[in-house]
């Protein structure tokens, strides 16, 4: 800490056979370049599964419209506005919708909330109440860590 070091580590499955050891020095190495860019020290390749499978996607024209389509105006509002909807957007994904739960986690008046969701809303013209656009909006945050 004191030399300002980072240290990251990627850590594979557990393998039974020396013959397999390419494949935990794959997923390791994922598992690294994974948690580099998410900016986590430590990052097991079970858990990141989804990012692995959209890091290792050859075209990644698809994925870059998803996230163009989804969540890239807010990230410019975020970014022109000093604002934080991106942050709320991600805790209401993580509490599936749950507002008052969102709002608990946020330390915000419902009414807030509330404000807030309508103007990511308004800007992302989703309708936020609807489970499937949370499922694409919690997709698109993990993607935009990876693509």
């Amino acid at each position: 800490e004191k030399l300002n070091i980072k240290l990251y580590v990627g850590v594979s499955t557990q393998v039974g056979n020396y013959t397999d050891l390419w494949k935990a020095y794959e997923e390791a190495t994922d598992a690294l370049r994974i948690g580099r860019k998410k900016l986590e020290n430590v990052v097991f390749i079970e858990d990141v599964q989804f990012e692995r499978a959209a890091m290792r996607d050859e075209n990644k024209t698809y994925y870059q419209q998803f996230l163009y389509n989804t969540v890239a105006k807010l990230e410019e509002y975020d970014r022109i506005n000093n604002t934080d909807l991106m942050h709320t957007l991600l805790i209401l994904v993580e509490n599936i919708g749950v507002r008052s739960k969102t709002a608990e986690a946020l330390f915000l008046h419902r009414n807030t909330l509330l404000s807030r969701i309508r103007r990511i809303e308004e800007i992302t013209g989703s309708d936020l109440s609807q489970g499937e656009k949370l499922i694409e909006f919690g997709i698109a945050m993990k993607l935009r860590s990876i693509i």
